[in-house]
């Protein structure tokens, strides 16, 4: 599910022409303008029977060239990443936070995504044979 949220996230930041988008790490030779996605945080919380809620907190850092440009971005970017779709499934952002660093030309928001998932259950016996026996009753 993380996987397709940041996916979703990268084609949602697609809207934002000439600026790169890295959603792995990058240790040399950034291209700015450009945006950083990372997972920074999952949590999940024990729903009713085997429903669990999870929760995805991703990171999209923009780097940019200026700081109008940068609060520019940090304006626009909470509209573009609060619905996301990847692979037929969509996503609502949740609990968005921006701020722009003027000192570093990037802005910084962090996103909360949620999800369910019905755990399997290991002790569950599935039906293999099934017999069945027949007659009339007599009086």
């Amino acid at each position: 599910m993380v996987n397709d949220i940041i996916k979703g996230i990268a084609v949602a930041l697609d809207a934002f022409s000439g600026v790169t988008i890295y959603a792995d790490t990058v240790e040399q030779g950034l291209n700015v303008p450009c945006f950083l996605i990372d997972s920074v945080d999952t949590g999940h919380r024990k729903r009713l029977g085997r429903i669990h809620s999870l929760r995805h907190t991703i990171q999209i850092t923009y780097i940019g060239t200026d700081q109008d440009d940068v609060r520019t971005i940090a304006e626009q970017l909470p509209l573009q990443i609060e619905n996301v779709t990847y692979n037929g499934h969509s996503y609502v952002g949740q609990n968005i936070r921006c701020h722009p660093d003027d000192r570093e030309h990037a802005a910084v928001c962090l996103v909360d995504y949620y999800g369910q998932v019905m755990v399997p259950d290991s002790d569950m016996r599935m039906m293999t044979t099934l017999e069945e026996t027949g007659g009339t009753k007599d009086e």
